[in-house]
């Protein structure tokens, strides 16, 4: 087997704890050890991207920004806009590249004294030359390894001077880290000394044979093997087993050093600092490190309307954080093509009042990157109008307390990490942007529950070690349905828990229309280009969200709905409301009348052009 070369014997220990990490990582599968950020973390936020002025921040009613200070270390300049918007109670999330090995990240650190410092640390392809981020131009950076102990100890000082900075937060973009890059890359020495600490700390020897063909563990070089093989790739490995396991590891070291740069930074800090990701689609490569982090970001791409209906994804990302803030932003093809049409920014005011409607948030491009604009600065040409998202984002935070309001669903739309993982393990590891054909049947089975007026929840199901959360009685007693999406895998304590639901006389179908949803259906002439949540705040009032998605492409606009006559299913307790009020984010309320009728709310919706809020009042 190829020997490792010398300069990395010295570095072998420093590996070799990370490689433990992730064996605990990969048999434990939790993260307790990486105790929960500060409070406001798990409130609702309204975020915007970059370093926008306090004057624009307070006519989107901005709570946070994220993606923003710091990106090139700390400096006066903001250090002084940090001070400033602190002072006004908003919260900074600094800019922190993990993945990006620039002189531009480097900062004042002594590192940077080192001409080969980056080029040393850099992942490798299968020939040993460095990997490059071909994706940011015009002058790509070197890829980082994030099993590098010189890169990994690069990370804590930055971090910590981030943290001495005064941020909040911590936004880490590429969170998946080498595990989203491994369509050519992750075979520099220090992963390989890792990955073989991995397979000898979970494998048997005879397990090593028998499975994926080591004899030899303590010399078992997997880029010599490759190489040997004549792979001109990971997916060329003739073992589909070792192949799988190489990339679970890589997905787990970057969560095992994450938790490691996290856990360091606040003990350095002596505070509890917020850290935050970048997790594109939310597939199921960034749900492993979204375990270890406060909030999301979550990167996608938002076609135009009607296309493209979001609640599943935003309910996902509220359940992956158990009730955390998860905040959907526009992909950079999506604004390159808004800021040259110039005339679709009124999409943002809708995608934002759809993850509203889903007790979720939305990050508001403020000199955003486009695709093909420049992506190594941090400043860009995309800003959403005040006045296109003032009054939509001002409404939402005025209710802010429905955040917390109790969700009504008696359709549950289940969600196997299970079966996303072993698909993403399979092929995924393609490309970082790759999602699987469960992770997009799911998102499927949500537009067509949205298009048929069946308000849902998600349920999500752990796998039997990276994330293992379990279904449990008390999780499906809620639902009277559940929809699983075909070729659907779980563990099997929660195919056992599946097994209960239907024996208590729960129903699991694959699809479902409103004609077979037991009631759970908003009946009547609502078009199928509106959408609807329900939920029930505090005070025992029932609420609906109405998202309106019948969007004019030649005219840039939203057309108004029609008025319709509708009834909505009143949940149990709730005797309904003579009147309700209807309320929307251009300033106008309507008391409209209301009748309950077989345990249902009946009333004739008024027209709107985005977003309407129903209001039905307890006891009323």
């Amino acid at each position: 087997m190829r020997q490792i070369p010398g300069r990395y014997h010295t570095r072998i220990g420093a590996v070799l704890l990370i490689a433990s990490l992730v064996a605990c990582e990969a048999t434990r599968g939790t993260d307790a050890d990486v105790p929960a950020g500060p409070a406001w973390t798990r409130e609702y936020q309204i975020f915007v991207y970059g370093q926008p002025p306090l004057s624009y921040l307070k006519a989107v009613s901005g709570t946070g920004i994220a993606w923003s200070v710091f990106h090139g270390g700390v400096n006066d300049a903001q250090l002084a806009y940090t001070r400033e918007l602190q002072a006004e109670g908003i919260r900074v999330a600094s800019n922190f590249p993990t993945m990006q090995g620039s002189p531009t990240v480097m900062a004042a650190d002594p590192a940077a004294s080192d001409p080969d410092f980056l080029r040393r640390t850099a992942t490798q392809d299968l020939a040993g030359e460095p990997a490059l981020a071909m994706w940011l131009q015009p002058e790509p950076p070197y890829l980082p390894s994030h099993n590098d102990p010189e890169w990994q100890d690069f990370l804590k000082r930055r971090a910590a001077e981030h943290a001495r900075g005064g941020v909040d937060a911590l936004h880490i973009d590429e969170v998946e880290g080498v595990g989203g890059h491994l369509y050519l890359f992750g075979f520099d020495p220090d992963s390989i000394v890792a990955f073989r600490s991995h397979m000898k700390g979970l494998f048997s020897a005879a397990r090593l044979r028998d499975t994926f063909g080591i004899t030899d563990i303590d010399s078992f070089d997997y880029r010599a093997y490759l190489n040997g093989a004549g792979a001109r790739s990971l997916g060329d490995d003739p073992n589909a087993d070792l192949r799988r396991e190489f990339v679970r590891f890589q997905l787990l070291s970057r969560r095992a050093q994450l938790a490691d740069l996290i856990r360091h930074t606040r003990e350095v800090a002596g505070r509890e600092v917020g850290f935050a990701g970048n997790a594109v689609n939310l597939g199921p490569q960034y749900q492993v490190q979204a375990t270890v982090l406060d909030f999301l970001v979550y990167e996608v791409m938002l076609p135009l309307p009607p296309q493209g209906r979001l609640v599943a994804l935003h309910r996902l990302g509220y359940h992956l954080l158990r009730k955390g803030v998860t905040a959907a932003f526009p992909n950079i093809i999506n604004l390159r093509d808004m800021v040259e049409s110039g005339r679709d920014w009124s999409t943002i005011a809708m995608r934002f009042a759809e993850a509203w409607a889903a007790q979720q948030s939305f990050l508001l491009p403020h000199n955003a990157y486009v695709f093909g604009g420049g992506l190594t600065t941090v400043t860009g040409p995309a800003t959403v109008p005040e006045d296109v998202i003032g009054p939509m984002a001002a409404f939402a935070w005025g209710r802010r307390d429905l955040r917390e309001a109790r969700w009504l669903a008696k359709v549950g739309l289940v969600y196997s990490f299970k079966t996303s993982l072993d698909e993403f393990l399979d092929m995924g590891y393609a490309l970082s942007y790759t999602t699987t054909g469960h992770h997009n049947a799911f998102l499927s089975a949500g537009e067509q529950l949205q298009s048929e007026h069946i308000p849902f929840d998600v349920v999500y199901a752990g796998d039997e070690a990276v994330i293992p959360r379990r279904l449990r009685a008390a999780d499906l007693d809620r639902f009277e349905v559940l929809v699983v999406p075909p070729g659907t895998t779980f563990a099997e304590e929660d195919r056992a828990a599946l097994d209960e639901f239907e024996r208590v006389g729960g129903r699991i179908v694959s699809t479902l229309s409103a004609s077979d949803a037991g009631g759970w259906a908003v009946l009547g002439d609502l078009p199928s280009t509106i959408t609807v949540t329900m939920a029930e705040p505090s005070s025992g009032d029932l609420v609906a969200h109405f998202v309106n998605y019948d969007y004019d492409r030649d005219a840039g606009q939203f057309r108004t709905t029609p008025a319709s006559a509708i009834s909505l299913p009143l949940p149990e307790g709730h005797t309904g409301c003579p009147d309700a009020q209807f309320k929307t984010p251009d300033g106008e309320s309507r008391i409209i009348a209301a009748r309950v009728a077989s345990g249902r709310l009946e009333i004739s919706l008024p027209p709107f052009s985005v977003y309407g809020l129903l209001i039905c009042t307890k006891g009323a």
